[in-house]
């Protein structure tokens, strides 16, 4: 989304169902967030900023819930700003409602998005994915034009947050370990050029009298 306030810019946006921030249980810092009536497609249009967002670009307006701002093109009121620390999906600053119409609601051939939910307590993530493995199954049988082959992968929200971020972790710790093993490296070195050093000098101190020679006290 391209955000048309003062200076025009582009911004990473996410469009979510109305229970997506109580999903992930994260009210927002201002506001009051989305509302279920903003799912419908017919409402005014709202929006949810991030936190970096408000700072950098309105100047962290304490009187920003309310306002209208304009995306793309078209008018968004403000019902929230997230507190700092929040950033899922990653990278994302502004969230918009999904919006669809009953007929998108309705279309089976929309497989475009992402769910969110949460695990009931004592349900463990092999449980739940054998779940939505039987569900996959029923819906096949049900509707095979428009869900045979289709199934449900179950994974944990850490592992979708690290995820993108492995590979860059993998680098670390690689140059870590390499850094470690060169310190390492050279520690051994100066210990041996010591153990070298003090060796010769044990064996100054020690070394045999030369034949001959006689020590008076």
């Amino acid at each position: 989304m391209t955000l048309r306030e003062g200076e025009p810019e582009r911004l990473s946006a996410a469009r979510v169902s109305a229970d997506f921030f109580r999903a992930v249980a994260v009210p927002p810092a201002l506001g009051g967030g989305l509302q279920a009536r903003d799912d419908r497609a017919d409402e005014n249009r709202t929006a949810v900023l991030s936190h970096g967002l408000w700072q950098r670009h309105f100047g962290g307006e304490p009187g920003i819930v309310g306002r209208t701002i304009h995306l793309d093109a078209g008018a968004y009121t403000v019902v929230g700003v997230m507190p700092a620390d929040f950033r899922f999906p990653s990278e994302v600053e502004v969230w918009v409602p999904l919006g669809l119409t009953p007929e998108q609601w309705a279309d089976r051939d929309g497989h475009y998005l992402n769910i969110l939910g949460r695990l009931a307590p004592g349900v463990s993530p092999a449980r739940a994915q054998r779940e939505m493995d039987l569900l996959s199954h029923r819906l096949a049988a049900q509707y095979p034009a428009s869900d045979a082959g289709w199934t449900a992968q179950v994974d944990g929200l850490e592992d979708e947050i690290v995820k993108p971020l492995r590979p860059a972790v993998l680098v670390l710790a690689t140059a870590g370990a390499l850094l470690l093993a060169v310190v390492c490296g050279n520690f051994a070195n100066l210990l041996l050029v010591r153990a070298a050093s003090r060796g010769r000098e044990l064996a100054g101190r020690w070394a045999p009298a030369p034949a001959g020679w006689r020590a008076s006290c």
